[in-house]
């Protein structure tokens, strides 16, 4: 799933004049949506699990967590979840070109990740995907798909 979002969408990738031009994007925190995930942090974990993998990947300029942080706390907002209208304001504020959002679940040893990449711009949706995986993060963050690169 991560390779999904690291490779971004076609419309995503296409967009850039320049192959070898970096894309901005800002990444969210993840909803934890039940409280088992809430007490395993999955959320947390998520969110840095596509961090890395989106840095580590070379297409990518990511936005720093802080500077995500900062503008939710000055939009009374805090850390956790937000609309796409808001998370579209903080993808502007902080000059990315998309926002990466998502929503975790976890139930007893089964986690879903759900994950939306979203152009700041006009609010498009570039890609979404979700990935099940049995009590671990580790096949979620494995390679399966294309770059942009590619």
């Amino acid at each position: 799933m991560v390779a999904a979002f690291v490779g971004a969408s076609p419309a995503f990738c296409a967009d850039s004049i320049q192959p070898s031009v970096k894309r901005r994007i800002a990444i969210l925190e993840f909803d934890a949506v039940n409280d088992e995930a809430k007490r395993a942090t999955r959320a947390a974990l998520s969110r840095k699990i596509f961090t890395t993998a989106a840095f580590s990947s070379g297409a990518f300029d990511v936005v720093e967590r802080h500077l995500i942080e900062k503008v939710l706390s000055e939009m009374e907002f805090g850390q956790g979840a937000v609309s796409g209208t808001v998370a579209q304001k903080v993808g502007l504020l902080v000059g990315a070109e998309a926002v990466l959002s998502g929503a975790v679940a976890q139930y007893r040893d089964e986690l879903r990740i759900d994950a939306r990449l979203v152009r700041v711009s006009n609010g498009e949706i570039l890609l979404a995907d979700k990935e099940f995986a049995r009590d671990s993060l580790t096949s979620i963050s494995a390679p399966r798909t294309r770059s942009c690169a590619s």
